[in-house]
C-alpha cells in the first residue's frame, strides 16, 4: 500500500513510513527499522527527543500545511528544524506511520547528527527555547521534556566519561 492510499483509505492528514540504515559505503546496517510508529501523538513525540519521524518520508495534506508557518530556519535549529515544525504539526493532527522502509539513512562523517553530548545538549536547548516560543505546548511538558534531555545528558555523559577513565587505568 502506498502513502497516499494509506491516507485516503484512514482519512487521515499526516504520515510518515519506517527508514532503514545504511552506513558510508551504502552497506545496508541490520537493525529494527528506525522512525516507525503506528500513531504518533504530540506528547510521545515531545517526550521521544527526536528520530521518531524522517523528513524525507512525510506525507501531509496541502490543507493543512496551508493553516500552518513552515520551517523555523533559525541558524540555531539548523540541527531540529524539522522536530520543531513536526511538533506543531502534531498538536494539530496526529501522525501515522507505516513500517515499510520507503527510504535509507545514511550516516556519514558530514552529517549534522550531533557527535558530541555537549553539542547535544546544546541542540536540544536551542529546541527547547523554539518549542517555548511558539506558545502552543504547556510549560509543564516543556519543562518534563527539559528534565529528559538533562538526564539523557548526564546519563551519556557519565557513560563517556567512565569509559574514558577506564581505557586510561588499563592503559596503567
Amino acid at each position: 500500500m502506498t502513502q497516499v492510499e494509506f491516507m485516503e483509505r484512514r482519512g487521515i492528514d499526516f504520515c510518515f513510513t519506517a527508514a532503514g540504515v545504511i552506513d558510508a559505503e551504502g552497506k545496508k546496517i541490520e537493525q529494527p527499522s528506525i522512525g516507525y510508529r503506528k500513531k504518533i501523538s504530540l506528547f510521545w513525540f515531545l517526550m521521544s527527543l527526536g528520530n521518531n519521524i524522517y523528513p524525507s518520508t512525510i506525507m501531509i495534506r496541502r490543507k493543512r500545511l496551508d493553516d500552518m508557518k513552515l520551517f523555523n530556519e533559525s541558524p540555531k535549529l539548523r540541527e531540529g528544524e524539522d522536530y520543531e515544525f513536526f511538533a506543531r504539526f502534531l498538536k494539530v493532527v496526529p501522525g501515522y506511520g507505516i513500517e515499510k522502509e520507503l527510504v535509507l539513512y545514511r550516516g556519514h562523517s558530514g552529517s549534522i547528527q550531533e557527535r558530541s553530548v555537549m553539542r547535544w545538549f546544546k541542540n536540544q536547548c536551542n529546541l527547547q527555547k523554539a518549542l517555548y516560543q511558539t506558545k502552543s505546548f504547556p510549560r509543564s511538558v516543556l519543562l518534563i521534556r527539559f528534565l529528559r534531555v538533562y538526564y539523557w545528558t548526564l546519563r551519556i555523559g557519565s557513560i563517556a566519561l567512565f569509559s574514558k577513565i577506564k581505557n586510561k587505568v588499563r592503559a596503567v
